[in-house]
């Protein structure tokens, strides 16, 4: 199972569109805005949902994450895969 990084709101579609059953999708960073995009069934960075404002925007099953929970993700999934447009 691979961790998919998205770190810029681009790299949300190909990510999808690659990730395979059991991966984990992240978006950190400037790729939190794919929330506005309808990104669902993903995990992202609270701390960067809070620092651009989209907390209240993000769908329900987008699981907000520490920085720890995204170590432990790391630790679980491999490869790692960084999506950045």
């Amino acid at each position: 199972m691979s961790i998919h990084l998205i770190q810029r709101r681009k790299g949300y579609g190909p990510a999808i569109a690659a990730a395979q059953p059991g991966d984990a999708i992240v978006l950190l960073g400037e790729g939190v805005a794919a929330v506005l995009d309808g990104a669902s069934n993903c995990f992202a960075a609270a701390g960067d949902l809070h620092a651009r404002g989209l907390n209240e925007r993000a769908d329900k099953d987008v699981a907000r994450i520490s920085d720890a929970e995204l170590v432990e993700l790391c630790c679980e999934h491999a490869p790692c895969v960084t999506w950045t447009g």
